[in-house]
Formats: structure tokens, sequence, C-alpha cells
């Protein structure tokens, strides 16, 4: 499993998330690399057309953590930001309620063997390239070990 994937797991495992997100939470391993879309999300769109309440989960580069390998451990320490874009047609109400729970949920939670979640900021606007959808994207640091080569 991915990063993303463990991600998506969590946030559909909530219910009342759930019943807010009804276009669903996709990941980029699902989309091409522009996300959210009506060819390659067509169920995040209602029947009239519009983008229903959604999220999109994107992660950026594993980048090592500065401080170097830990030691003779074998091991140094890692950072990654996780985006977490929630996305509605007009209003911001839906994603507003979402944008909490999201952050309640993934705050401090182990993905898989890598780390915990750090939430760190959220930025709102508009997205031209879906129709100036209402959207938030929340982002999460990764702090993780990832194995080194002690030759």
């Amino acid at each position: 499993m991915s990063v993303t994937t463990d991600i998506k797991a969590v946030l559909e495992a909530d219910s009342a998330l759930m019943d807010i997100l009804v276009g669903g939470v996709y990941t980029d391993d699902e989309t091409d690399r522009n996300g959210i879309g009506r060819t390659t999300t067509p169920a995040a769109y209602g029947t009239s057309g519009f983008l229903q309440p959604c999220a999109y989960v994107k992660e950026r580069a594993q980048i090592g953590n500065w401080g170097g390998a830990y030691g003779n451990s074998g091991y140094t320490g890692t950072r990654q930001i996780i985006e977490v874009w929630l996305y509605e047609d007009t209003a911001y109400t839906a994603i507003e309620t979402a944008r909490e729970q999201v952050i309640q949920l993934l705050q401090r939670t182990l993905i898989g063997e890598m780390g915990k979640l750090r939430y760190q900021a959220f930025v709102k606007n508009r997205a031209p390239e879906l129709n100036r959808a209402a959207f938030f994207r929340l982002d999460f640091d990764l702090i993780g070990m990832l194995e080194t080569d002690n030759g």
C-alpha cells in the first residue's frame, strides 16, 4: 500500500466524513497528474454535472530530514508533505466541516510503518481548472524513517 492509499482508508472509514464527501476520496495513484476531473474521477460529479464535495490525497517527494543517519542504525529521518485537497462546486459549506474532521482524523495518525502525520496549515481558494470550484488544501508533515546503506 502507498501512503496515499493508507490515508484514503482512514478517511473512508469515517462514516460521518463520507456523508459529507459524497463525491468520494481519490488518490494520486488513481488519477492523472491533474487530479480531480471529469475524465479521471467521473463519480465526483453529480447527476446535475456539478462537482460534489470530495477529497484528493496527494504526496510530495520524500526527502531526507537533514539530520543524516542515526549513528550506525542504518536509518535516516525523512520528511514528506501530504496534501489533502477538499473540493466543492460553489460554496465552502460542506468542505469547511470536512476540513475540521480531516484534521482531527489525521493529526498524529500512524501511517503504515512510515511515521505519524502532523497537521501544518491550509490554503483556501478557487480552482480555475475546475470551473472555479471552492477548495481547501490541507498540508500534513509525515515524519518517518528510511533505511540507509551502511555499506
